[in-house]
């Protein structure tokens, strides 16, 4: 396999970088190292470090320069979350670009240790006092149970070169809070706490992996797809033992925090909106209905003759059948069909507007497509995605796949 390992100079990934080094199955690597401007010449140092040690021993090197504090502000997020983005984001293109198998990551036992306290403290569920796990899809975390004074005794030994950040010691942070102050503290209460610890995000770990097996069997059975859309039928999850829990399993994935889940499954009322960073949640009387947010909905698309189309999430298939002796005029679900000889080119997709007025088959007078949505009570999104259908003479023809 190729690994892309995640260098920042430091103690841990200048260990994991030897380890990789001197690994007697000779594995295939290269490093990367994010320069994130944030410390002037120290960031510089760092980043001459890891280019240095990569030459010095024939290893490929990766680094790109961020600005930081630009891409934090830009986004709103904080200066933590920002190097993160930005980091994951890169190494994936690079995992693309070059065709690696894994990303490793330095992580340590006390780092494990120091996300179970984090997230105790700022409040989760299960998963968040499992630690950091060792593998996560294409991340391996090869030194995760490992303790830090471990690393200092072998880098130590070895003469290993490292640089450290200084921010490490201040306690600006809350991962600094817990790892200079709180952790001192802990040592005098048990002197093998991160062991204890560690057992204990073990056991709840495998808790984790059986309540999952539990949640997916009722996802099976409560979360449908719709045109695009998520549907989470809560009238079936509120019969079900645990409604709560199983509530924030389904909907925690989509970045809806704990508080907006409990009003999401409190709340009775029609058409109330929620927000993730990615999600659009819409309630409904006995569902809820979640769309990807920031999805290009494109005003129109011309279609020309047969073949195959896409608007939003609906794919549209064009096709020119002959009639035979047999040919059944009731369609299937999701087919219409026409009499292409009174049909004008170009077709033209697009979305609704108010005034669109349409004749319905096999109905007198016409009647108005938002008062048909209302009957089939879409919510404003689905009404805003939802593809109509005309001829070259803007006839509307028809508004898949229910007219």
């Amino acid at each position: 396999k190729k690994y892309l390992l995640a260098v920042s100079g430091g103690i841990d990934s200048m260990c994991m970088a030897e380890l990789f080094l001197n690994c007697s199955l000779r594995p295939d690597f290269a490093i990367a190292h994010v320069n994130f401007s944030l410390r002037g010449e120290e960031s510089d140092a760092d980043e001459r470090l890891t280019r240095s040690w990569a030459e010095k021993n024939g290893i490929h090197y990766h680094c790109i320069r961020f600005d930081t504090n630009a891409f934090a502000l830009e986004k709103s997020l904080s200066i933590e979350m920002a190097a993160r983005e930005l980091r994951y984001g890169w190494f994936e293109s690079l995992i693309e670009e070059f065709g690696y198998d894994f990303l490793s990551v330095a992580h340590n036992r006390n780092d494990s240790v120091e996300t179970f306290f984090l997230n105790i403290l700022r409040g989760t569920g299960i998963d968040g006092i499992t630690g950091i796990r060792k593998y996560n899809g294409k991340i391996i975390r090869p030194l995760i149970e490992i303790e830090r004074k471990d690393i200092f005794s072998y880098v130590s030994s070895r003469t290993i070169i490292y640089r450290d950040d200084r921010s490490n010691f201040e306690n600006e942070y809350s991962r600094n809070k817990i790892r200079n102050l709180a952790f001192p503290i802990f040592e005098t209460i048990n002197p093998s706490f991160l062991d204890t610890v560690s057992r204990d995000m073990e056991h709840f770990s495998q808790a984790a992996a059986i309540l999952d097996d539990i949640s997916q069997e009722i996802k099976k059975k409560v979360v449908s797809y719709e045109n695009g859309a998520t549907v989470i039928d809560m009238r079936a999850l509120k019969e079900t033992a645990h409604t709560d829990f199983h509530a924030f399993h389904i909907l925690n994935p989509f970045g809806f925090n704990s508080s907006q889940i409990k009003e999401i499954t409190d709340t009775t009322s029609t058409g109330k909106h929620f927000s993730s960073p990615k999600y659009d949640l819409i309630t409904d009387r006995n569902s809820l209905r979640l769309y990807p947010t920031e999805r290009e909905i494109p005003s129109s698309v011309t279609i020309n003759g047969p073949g195959t189309f896409r608007f939003g999430d609906f794919e549209l298939h064009l096709a020119v059948t002959l009639v035979v002796s047999d040919f059944n005029v009731h369609p299937p679900h999701g087919t219409l069909y026409f009499d292409a000889t009174k049909l004008e080119f170009p077709i033209v997709c697009r979305t609704w507007q108010e005034a669109d007025r349409f004749h319905p088959f096999g109905m007198k007078g016409s009647r108005k497509i938002s008062d048909f949505f209302t009957t089939l009570k879409l919510d404003r999104i689905a009404k805003k995605q939802q593809p109509i259908i005309c001829d070259a003479s803007d006839r509307i023809i028809c508004i898949p796949p229910f007219r």
